[in-house]
C-alpha cells in the first residue's frame, strides 16, 4: 500500500513535470526569436496557389520554424486531394513598416490591441527576390515539380510575424503575401505556369526545441513539503514508542 510520503511526493512530482512540459508561444513583450512548429491559419488556409492544380488551398501536414539574427527560415509539407509538396522559405527582418500590422477584411486581427501591433515584425525580400521554393515530394504524383517563390509585388503588404501576423486571426502566426512559378516540371503540370498566392501560418512553440523557462514552484508546494517531513517526523517517533 502507497505511503502518505510517497503519494504526496509522487503528486507534488507530477505537477512539476506538468508545469515544465508547458511552452507557451511569446508574451506580447517577448522576443520571438526560437524554434516553432507550424500549422495552417484559421482551417485549412495553409499554402494559397490560387489555379494550380484547380484548387486554392493546401493543407499543412507538418512544418517548422527558425526565427534568429533577423532571418525566417520555414520548411515543412503540404497536401491537397491526395498531392503532395515541399516548402522551404527564407525571409529577413527588415525594421519596419509604415502602414502598421495588415489584416484581412472583417477579420479578427484588426481588434489587435496596441501592444499587440508594436510588436509585429517585418520581413521584406523586395519585390522580385525569391523568397524559396515549393517542390513535389519525391515519389509522389509531383516529384520532379519545382516552383520559385517570390514576393508578391505589392509593397504595402510585407511578411509580417506575432499576434495576428497571420492576417485574420490574433492567434500568433506568419503571413506573406506571393508569386510562384513552376520551373521544373511534373506530369500534368506544365513549365512556365505562375499566379499568385500567400501563406498564413499559425506558429505553435516546438517543446523539444525551443528553451524552456525556468518554472517557479507553486505557491502550495513548501506547505506541501513542511507535511511531508512533519509525517515522516511522526513515522520515527511511533517506532521509537
Amino acid at each position: 500500500m502507497t505511503s502518505f510520503i510517497e503519494a504526496a511526493a509522487f503528486a507534488a512530482g507530477t505537477f512539476l513535470a506538468s508545469a515544465a512540459i508547458a511552452s507557451p508561444i511569446p508574451a506580447i513583450d517577448g522576443n520571438y526569436e526560437g524554434f516553432y512548429d507550424i500549422e495552417n491559419a484559421f482551417t485549412s488556409h495553409g499554402l494559397w496557389l490560387p489555379g494550380f492544380l484547380g484548387d486554392n488551398t493546401w493543407n499543412i501536414t507538418k512544418g517548422s520554424a527558425e526565427f534568429t539574427d533577423g532571418k525566417l527560415s520555414m520548411t515543412g509539407m503540404a497536401e491537397n486531394r491526395g498531392y503532395s509538396l515541399n516548402f522551404d522559405f527564407l525571409v529577413f527582418e527588415k525594421p519596419d513598416h509604415s502602414g502598421g500590422l495588415i489584416c484581412g477584411g472583417g477579420s479578427e486581427c484588426a481588434t489587435a490591441t496596441d501592444a499587440m501591433k508594436d510588436k509585429i515584425v517585418f520581413f521584406d525580400m523586395g519585390t522580385e527576390a525569391i523568397m524559396g521554393t515549393v517542390t513535389g515530394v519525391e515519389g509522389t504524383a509531383l516529384d520532379g515539380l519545382s516552383m520559385d517563390i517570390t514576393m508578391r509585388p505589392l509593397p504595402d503588404k510585407p511578411g509580417q510575424l506575432g499576434f495576428g501576423g497571420n492576417w485574420k486571426t490574433l492567434d500568433f502566426g506568419y503571413s506573406n503575401w506571393m508569386s510562384w512559378e513552376v520551373t521544373n516540371t511534373a506530369v500534368g503540370v506544365k513549365t512556365g505556369l505562375s499566379g499568385s498566392g500567400d501563406v498564413n501560418f499559425d506558429f505553435l512553440s516546438n517543446e523539444i526545441t525551443k528553451p524552456l523557462s525556468p518554472v517557479p514552484l507553486p505557491a502550495g508546494l513548501p506547505l506541501m513539503l513542511t507535511l511531508i517531513a512533519g509525517g515522516a517526523a511522526m513515522r520515527r517517533l511511533q517506532k521509537k514508542a
